[in-house]
């Protein structure tokens, strides 16, 4: 994996992990449209995909403003699994 990536980080932590599905759930805030964190969101995301994990991001506002549709897709995800 270390041949894969350049300066992994030791662990990562994820917002919501369903460990049994390989499920990674991230809510991201604002900061996450800099592109600082599109880079670091966009590594992350790509580590744990070479790890069999899975990711589904939402931001906050979509949280916020549309919690039924962002259950509906996570559920659509898992059934398809």
């Amino acid at each position: 994996m270390k041949d894969q990536f350049k300066s992994l980080p030791t662990n990562y932590k994820v917002d919501i992990a369903d460990p049994a599905r390989r499920l990674a759930i991230e809510i991201d805030g604002p900061t996450h449209n800099t592109k600082k964190w599109k880079f670091l969101d966009k590594r992350k995301t790509e580590v744990l995909n070479a790890l069999g994990w899975s990711v589904l991001r939402f931001s906050n506002q979509r949280v916020d403003s549309d919690l039924d549709s962002v259950l509906k897709e996570i559920r659509e995800f898992t059934a398809s699994r």
